[in-house]
């Protein structure tokens, strides 16, 4: 017994944890009901205008438009198989004009009304055949027995998207118009769906992640009991997290809904680290102690967990971090508000690990399961020769390398959503019915051409270009609501107070700038950025500024690139620097990267030779995962180093490094690889995307560190991270 007696600082951790037990204990199980209560008041909110912050120029550019020309946001309503003679459309419109959030309803009889006043000289049904014939008509009754109407929204409208959404479809039944009949489209209907598909994703998905991950845990090593521990101080771990979030006010986005399972199982890869090192020394020390005296016992079993964990898991914690405050560097603003809460989240599940389990451990008696004792006994064998294991995972990765040239993004809202979704549909309804729901803002200057019809002549021209476009279906201006009309009336569109209320928005108060609109299909084949490029170039030298929501997506489609890039230099830097500082070597911290950074290069090239693109979810993935692939890297080589000091027989070091970590790498990777496995299985894109890779870059980051490190170490690198043996 007095050989397992520890330095007074060990015993001192393990007293403490037996004497305060109990205070700690009951201190967090007091936080359960107020963190529940606060996370459960967690509001949504994937507004798309709000992806990259109000201090992005683009969204500058964006607010000044919508400020100078009055635009607020539009919806596009399809009434299908109603004509716009019904009665019922304009009972719908008087009731949605009712709503708090609606500023006016466009419907086909109001429109006509509206230009009929401009052109009073013309006979009533002479203007309603007119009206019929001309474009606008043809747009506002799609195959003329369809009906149109355009929604205008205040600015409360965004605020809850879903509540605004229902409160349309609500008038539409009000009205009896069936809810087969009644098609909305625009980018509140995408939000409201975002907010709804992430909500429900999460809601769905948590239940199987915990049950997944308890009975992995079970089967994989530990007992029902630290099982169903490690279980619940994961999930006060994202009930603390989400609490702090809600009391700051934040609202859940498309990045943000992946924080529960990813700091859950962040929390696990600690907390199983604790376990196993109380559980192999706990099998140890009872041999030597009286059964009837558990409690010295397990006090010291806790303290050597404890010291045997504590500095490369606060290590880990610390790479994981900086992984995540790489994120900063970002121009999305969603991403790093993710880096923020998520660096947050991780420095509050390890604390909660480094207080809850060793104070719940102390109460644990039970043996641990035969897996276990059965994975502990494992020895390795290394018998390929090392330059074939070494040379062959340096030519996949080298092969994998110029796959990052190939990577292409995705960030259109739309294909975020499952493809049966009722959002999904209806916008493809509309698109194919109707018109384009995506708008490019035209913002053309016509200071120097101060002539009416040399105005009126530039927007026919632009527009009927524009229209030529395969992925533009309406080119719409001033001259859209006009153009059936007297060119007289085009003269007196400089007097404000004589135009309709319609062409308020198109056109600033001073009468030199106006607005032009091209209305693009989402299913196009070509990326956001190549249309936004060729509009630009239909433009040509008419002085003009390019704006909308889609431009903001452009330009979030360019952030992305330059977020993977700048956070994983960032990441690989900063943990570059804690590696050299720690291992105090510089050799041997650059070595430390590579079995850390190859599962990174591989994956995201192996992504790029395949196709597939990289969405709003998967540029978190890369400095996370650096983050994490860190924790059983350090393990490893923690546990390297303590035992050469013990021998100079290199093969026996590894080989027991090997026995001593593969049991808890392989629980902590697989635990946490299954769980984030049945994030891919999500309808919802962004959280399929995000789990898809994540699973991926996990696994190889365990075969990097339990297949290459371990070969790495046989050669005379091993040097640089050995201690002479006493």
């Amino acid at each position: 017994m007095m050989a397992h007696q520890q330095p007074p600082a060990q015993r001192d951790i393990g007293g403490w944890f037996l004497r305060y037990r109990d205070f700690v204990l009951l201190t967090l199980m007091a936080l359960i009901i107020p963190a529940t209560i606060f996370a459960s008041q967690i509001k949504t909110d994937n507004a798309i205008e709000r992806w990259l912050g109000n201090d992005d120029p683009a969204v500058h550019q964006w607010d000044d438009f919508r400020q100078q020309y009055g635009v607020q946001s539009q919806l596009t309503v399809v009434l299908e198989g109603i004509r716009p003679s019904d009665k019922r459309v304009e009972q719908m419109a008087l009731l949605m004009e009712e709503l708090k959030v609606v500023n006016k309803v466009w419907t086909a009889g109001r429109l006509q009304s509206s230009l009929a006043v401009t052109n009073s000289t013309q006979q009533p049904a002479a203007a309603s055949s007119q009206f019929a014939r001309s474009p606008l008509g043809k747009l506002m009754v799609p195959d003329g027995k369809s009906t149109t109407l355009w929604i205008e929204l205040k600015e409360t409208a965004s605020a809850n998207s879903q509540q605004t959404i229902r409160s349309l479809q609500k008038c539409a039944r009000d009205a009896d118009i069936p809810s087969t009949a009644f098609h909305i489209g625009g980018a509140v209907v995408v939000n409201a769906a975002l907010d709804y598909w992430g909500t429900v994703s999460l809601t769905l998905l948590l239940p199987f992640i915990a049950v997944v991950c308890l009975m992995l845990l079970w089967v994989l090593g530990h007992t029902l009991q630290q099982s169903l521990l490690l279980m619940f101080s994961a999930v006060l771990s994202v009930l603390i997290t989400f609490a702090v979030m809600a009391a700051c006010g934040v609202k859940l986005n498309l990045l943000l809904i992946a924080l529960p399972p990813l700091i859950g199982v962040l929390h696990l890869s600690a907390g199983i680290h604790i376990a196993h090192h109380y559980q192999v020394w706990r099998t140890r020390l009872v041999k030597i102690f009286p059964s009837d005296n558990p409690t010295e016992m397990n006090r010291l079993a806790i303290t050597k967990a404890f010291y045997e964990t504590f500095k490369p898991a606060l290590l880990a914690t610390a790479t994981t971090a900086i992984g995540m405050i790489s994120l900063l560097t970002s121009d999305l603003e969603i991403v790093r508000s993710f880096s923020i809460w998520s660096s947050i989240g991780l420095i509050i599940s390890f604390v909660v690990a480094y207080l809850f389990l060793p104070s719940f451990l102390l109460n644990t008696t039970t043996k641990p399961s035969v897996f276990a004792l059965y994975g502990r006994s494992i020895s390795p064998v290394f018998h390929w020769k090392r330059r074939i294991v070494i040379a062959g995972s340096l030519l996949i990765l080298l092969g994998a390398i110029p796959g990052w040239m190939r990577l292409e993004s995705d960030l259109n809202a739309i294909h975020f959503l499952p493809a049966d979704c009722r959002t999904l549909t209806d916008h493809h309804f509309i698109e194919q019915k109707c018109c384009g729901l995506i708008p490019i803002e035209i913002d053309l200057d016509f200071t120097k051409t101060p002539s009416p019809q040399a105005r009126y002549q530039l927007l026919t021209e632009l527009a009927q270009k524009i229209e030529q476009h395969p992925d533009v279906s309406h080119a719409l201006s001033s001259v859209s609501f006009f153009g059936p009309v007297a060119m007289s009336i085009h003269t007196n569109l400089n007097k404000k107070n004589h135009a309709p209320q319609l062409l308020d928005n198109w056109r600033t108060a001073d009468g030199n700038h106006y607005r032009l609109s091209a209305l693009v299909n989402s299913n196009s084949e070509q990326t956001i950025a190549e249309i936004t490029q060729e509009i630009k170039e239909i433009v040509g030298g008419q002085p003009a500024n390019i704006t909308g929501l889609i431009s903001l997506i452009d330009r979030s489609q360019h952030a992305i690139f330059k977020s993977l890039r700048d956070s994983l230099l960032m990441a690989g830097g900063l943990i570059g620097v804690i590696l050299v500082i720690t291992l105090r070597s510089l050799s041997a911290g650059l070595i430390a990267m590579i079995p850390n950074l190859a599962p990174i290069a591989i994956g995201f090239g192996v992504t790029g030779w395949m196709g597939i693109l990289i969405g709003i979810g998967t540029v978190l993935t890369a400095s996370i995962a650096l983050g994490i692939a860190m924790d059983d890297t350090l393990h490893f080589l923690h546990q390297f180093r303590q035992f050469s000091s013990q021998s100079n027989n290199l093969g026996r070091v590894i080989r027991r490094t090997w026995q001593a970590c593969s049991l808890p790498m392989i629980q902590t990777s697989v635990v946490a690889a299954a769980g984030l496995a049945i994030l891919a299985t999500s309808q919802f894109q962004p959280i399929a995307r995000f789990g898809q890779l994540m699973t991926v870059l996990l696994l190889l980051a365990l075969l990097a560190d339990l297949v290459f490190l371990p070969y790495l170490l046989t050669t005379p690198v091993a040097n640089l991270f050995r201690r002479k043996s006493s």
